[in-house]
């Protein structure tokens, strides 16, 4: 039965009452053997005719064009349906060209990137080239049918073989099979995945030892590039922000401060920043807000450096966009990667870079260590429950699922303010901070890095080490765009300055 090519009976008032061209499904009796598909194609119904488009539609070429394209997935489809490879459901599918069904890449090209966030399309597609490649079908197309028990039986021994973690095979399987039961919800495979008794294997701990001050130290002193400079301060950045995860990074701002409420008086003591944060991990489901405290030193001083060595990277890239507002004190980088591919992919390899530059220099402690760190030392401060609470993370407790700035329980506020401070101390985190302006005061020496941005990066310390004179008028000219828009007004709490030319000597 051929397809019939229609014009929609409504007219859209908002495209000046202008029609929908789309195509009626119909093989066999019944609603149930009638599909639609609704193209975005709009004309006049004055050009529509017994025959279709009328050729004196001044964009007639482009508009025959877009319906040949949906006739010839209408064709193919049609033989697709009378060999019984495809439902109506999914000859619907794909004449909208939402999936192709000739190989799975192509649904995931299609269908999972039109339906899923970015990050999520991204990291399904490399799971799937991962799984062809361990298979020895990098260069081969796999059909869904192609998914068998012998070929996951396969996958396993070949996988493991390289060595890797149980973990990061549970986590391909995983994926791969969330791939194929979202093509089996949109009916494009009969029957969900479902794996082979005792296949996924048990989950291995990742085990790291805990980072010392001494060990961070000696990295510091090995740093000879920007990025090993910048990858340290991020770390020692996320511990003293109680573990922070990279992702969360991104899109934080001034507008998660809460230095001005009542509830936060008590145990912000020295008038510190605090804000808001709900873990990136966590965003899409319910979860307690963390209340993080950001003292003036040596965290707020860390995320000031890494402000501008950032910019200094990436301003006068195709990266621009990235980088944080010279006024936010709180934004290093500023992209959303849950919901633009560019920058999910521009995230991954920033994180990449971090991870091998930190190696280089700290080989034994890599970038999501630094929460480990943390929680372990305020183990042996506190509780389990109030170490849980530190770093964000759920605890049978009731008290712990409970928000810890509710003033019922100010017993916990005090006690999280207190560990958290316990816990910079005896990891030396403002020592730390001082050996890492150093450090950036000796890569200018070496020209690593221009000496013009340490009247930028470096702030005074507790103890009143150093701020530059002129630290507001020097830059670098192809700089200009991004420091004539900086507000001083913003910042007047400033130190004694010195003489750059004095301190450099």
């Amino acid at each position: 039965m051929p397809t019939r090519t229609k014009l929609w009976h409504r007219p859209h008032k908002s495209h000046n009452n202008k029609q929908h061209i789309y195509f009626d499904l119909q093989y066999g009796k019944g609603a149930e053997n009638r599909k639609q598909v609704h193209t975005k194609i709009l004309i006049h119904s004055k050009y529509w005719g017994k025959k279709g488009l009328k050729r004196d539609h001044p964009n007639y070429r482009t508009i025959r064009r877009a319906i040949d394209t949906y006739e010839d997935r209408i064709k193919k489809g049609e033989d697709m349906f009378y060999a019984n490879d495809i439902s109506l459901e999914q000859f619907k599918l794909y004449v909208e060209g939402k999936s192709d069904f000739s190989g799975i890449l192509k649904y995931i090209d299609t269908e999972i990137k039109q339906t899923r966030k970015p990050v999520t399309y991204k990291d399904y597609r490399s799971t799937f080239l991962t799984f062809k490649t361990h298979l020895g079908l990098k260069n081969k197309p796999m059909k869904f049918e192609d998914i068998t028990t012998k070929l996951l039986k396969d996958f396993k021994r070949l996988y493991l073989a390289t060595n890797k973690s149980n973990n990061s095979f549970n986590s391909v399987v995983d994926k791969i099979r969330a791939i194929y039961n979202d093509a089996y919800e949109n009916g494009v495979v009969y029957n969900e995945l479902k794996f082979p008794k005792r296949y996924k294997l048990p989950k291995t701990k990742t085990e790291w030892s805990v980072c010392t001050y001494e060990e961070f130290s000696k990295a510091i002193e090995r740093a000879n590039t920007q990025l090993e400079w910048e990858s340290l301060t991020l770390w020692l950045l996320k511990f003293c922000l109680r573990g922070f995860y990279f992702s969360d990074f991104p899109l934080l701002s001034e507008t998660q401060i809460q230095d001005n409420a009542d509830e936060y008086k008590t145990w912000c003591i020295d008038k510190e920043m605090v804000i808001s944060h709900i873990r990136n991990k966590n965003i899409s489901r319910q979860s307690d807000t963390m209340y993080i405290r950001i003292d003036k030193y040596p965290t707020a001083q860390l995320f000031h450096m890494l402000k501008y060595s950032f910019m200094l990277r990436f301003w006068n890239t195709d990266n621009r966009d990235k980088v944080g507002d010279i006024n936010d004190r709180l934004s290093i980088f500023r992209y959303d990667k849950n919901n633009y591919l560019d920058a999910m992919e521009f995230h991954s390899s920033n994180i990449n870079s971090y991870q091998k530059a930190i190696r280089r220099v700290l080989p034994n402690h890599p970038m999501k260590s630094a929460r480990k760190c943390f929680k372990t030392i305020a183990n042996s401060y506190t509780t389990r429950r109030i170490a849980d609470i530190l770093i964000g993370h759920s605890s049978d407790s009731g008290l712990n699922e409970r928000s810890y700035n509710d003033n019922d329980f100010e017993d916990i506020v005090q006690e999280v303010y207190n560990t958290h401070t316990l816990v910079l101390k005896r990891f030396k985190a403002s020592e730390l901070c001082q050996q890492l302006q150093d450090k950036l005061i000796a890569l200018s020496e070496k020209n690593v890095v221009p000496k013009w941005i340490l009247g930028w990066c470096l702030e005074t310390s507790k103890e009143g080490i150093y701020l530059f004179d002129n630290a507001k008028e020097e830059y670098d000219e192809k700089y200009k765009d991004y420091f004539k828009n900086y507000n001083d007004e913003r910042f007047q709490e400033r130190a004694k300055v010195i003489d750059i030319n004095k301190k450099l000597a």
